[in-house]
């Protein structure tokens, strides 16, 4: 008798009995804000003011990188009609005490090591905190855009007359706020993040695009497949006496607490027939609508079963049934719509 590993998943994946239900999307609301899930680990996202999907920001240097990627360019001219943002909680070297850390200094051509660069009688701090040009003498007040400043909230901006400096526009304030590595990404999600609960982020939905994945390859069952870096899996033993359990993974994001969301099985040839597998997500349901289609996964044909219900409209289990001389492999969603279960199976590999 084999030895059966199976991740937390069970047979919520194996009958589809996940129940899910979608709440109001937020993410047109949270355009450009950074979240942070207050229920879980503090992991950060970024809400893309394009589109409106989010993307895990793994830490600062996963941050620093992602928005500049996402940024847009910007005069120096355009630039300057944006309010500067100064966080206090910003743990960042500030060499002569004026209220500028020295990198902004160093953005914003002013002097790192004296208090008053203009010579005005003022700290470049405070002229910066007030909405003063801390580079000239003459005690010039800024002229702000609103109309710009309203048309750029949530997004990145790059210098593109100068080096390239980042700047990120907070949607609340309005205001910009110095971008430049990693650790000052990182202060950035620390200190003007929203905190959100599971429930909420999970109604945003991912951005394919700039979703990071791990793989997981298994050695004894010939096979690797990717999955979100954010999410995580747990593995239990299960033993049927007619060895017709499978082995399986299962996976679930961090919005997810108690049941698992996405799952891979395994079953033997020896003791499973395929027909005892296939498409047999929601049969609880007696109004249950089965669709089956060909395909093709990691080079293999396979099938994929759609089984919705009218009576949970939201339920919408998808199965992937994939088939090789020794196995059958079934991949599931867990009855839960989402676009990245298509990059999910499709990453699908069997190795000999």
């Amino acid at each position: 008798m084999k030895k059966v590993i199976i991740f937390v998943l069970a047979l919520t994946l194996l009958l589809g009995n996940f129940s899910y239900v979608k709440a109001e999307d937020l993410g047109q609301k949270l355009k450009g804000r950074i979240l942070l899930q207050v229920e879980s680990r503090g992991e950060a996202w970024y809400v893309n003011p394009e589109d409106g999907t989010r993307m895990y920001m793994k830490d600062g240097n996963t941050a620093y990188s992602m928005m500049r990627n996402l940024g847009l360019g910007i005069t120096n001219a355009n630039l300057e009609k944006i309010p500067i943002g100064l966080e206090e909680r910003f743990e960042e070297l500030d060499s002569d005490n004026d209220g500028l850390s020295d990198k902004l200094e160093e953005a914003l051509g002013s002097d790192k090591y004296d208090t008053d660069t203009d010579n005005d009688g003022y700290l470049d701090g405070e002229e910066v905190k007030n909405g003063y040009d801390v580079l000239s003498s003459n005690i010039t007040k800024l002229s702000y855009d609103n109309n710009l400043v309203n048309n750029l909230k949530g997004k990145i901006l790059l210098q593109v007359e100068s080096r390239g400096e980042a700047w990120y526009v907070h949607p609340v304030d309005g205001k910009r706020y110095y971008m430049t590595d990693g650790p000052a990404a990182y202060q950035i999600m620390r200190f003007l993040s929203l905190g959100i609960t599971n429930s909420d982020l999970r109604t945003i939905s991912y951005n394919r695009e700039y979703t990071n994945w791990s793989t997981y390859s298994d050695e004894n069952y010939n096979f690797i497949i990717n999955y979100p870096e954010d999410w995580e899996f747990s593995e239990i033993e299960l033993h049927y006496q007619d060895n017709s359990s499978p082995y399986m993974i299962g996976l679930r994001p961090t919005t997810v607490v108690h049941d698992f969301q996405w799952g891979v099985n395994v079953y033997d040839k020896n003791y499973v027939d395929i027909q005892e597998v296939a498409g047999m997500g929601g049969t609880q349901f007696e109004d249950r609508i089965v669709k089956e289609n060909e395909l093709m996964v990691g080079g293999l044909p396979a099938l994929r079963y759609i089984v919705t219900t009218e009576s949970i409209p939201d339920w919408y289990s998808e199965q992937i049934v994939i088939e090789d001389e020794d196995y059958i492999y079934t991949i599931g969603n867990g009855a839960v719509e989402d676009d990245l279960f298509t990059d999910f199976y499709n990453s699908f590999r069997i190795q000999k």
